[in-house]
């Protein structure tokens, strides 16, 4: 992993912060990266949220979630208490590319790892194309050759533009 030889004299304290009262240090030798991390107070807690995640609408189309999606783009950002890193992903199914559908996947805002709660929508239309133009938390507004509306990232439903 590491060679001591190579490490010697370049200990250095990469992270320090205060959580509870307790103070902890990561030390490390600088030869890999970590992520930088920005503290947000709420209440007499503090939590370590990541400063180096895009966020807003992406123009992704990696889909996460291997080969069962086609993903035609995504918006992320952490929920208004910065305690979950939320990212929604417009996509349709391999199988079935002219129904789009809506992936949110739900991560807890420390671990941002690849994948957390996964949760599929899909609109009562078929949706050809979908895309996410805008968010306004919690509504996510969409755009296909046959649906015009929102998407509500906390109750899970459509409604079309009026």
């Amino acid at each position: 992993m590491y060679d001591p030889a190579e490490m010697k004299g370049r200990i250095r304290p990469h992270i320090a912060f205060a959580a509870l009262g307790i103070v902890m240090v990561v030390i490390g030798c600088g030869s890999h990266k970590t992520n930088s991390a920005v503290s947000v107070k709420r209440g007499t807690t503090e939590q370590q949220v990541p400063s180096d995640i895009p966020t807003g609408v992406l123009n992704v189309t990696a889909s996460p979630f291997g080969r069962q999606y086609g993903i035609n783009n995504q918006w992320q950002d952490f929920s208004p208490d910065k305690k979950r890193l939320i990212q929604v992903y417009a996509a349709a199914r391999q199988t079935d590319p002219d129904r789009g559908l809506i992936i949110v996947n739900v991560t807890p805002a420390r671990d941002s790892g690849p994948i957390g709660r996964v949760t599929v929508y899909q609109p009562s239309v078929k949706a050809t194309g979908l895309e996410i133009t805008s968010v306004d938390y919690p509504y996510v507004q969409l755009t296909s050759s046959d649906f015009n509306g929102s998407f509500d990232i906390e109750t899970g439903k459509f409604k079309p533009a009026s």
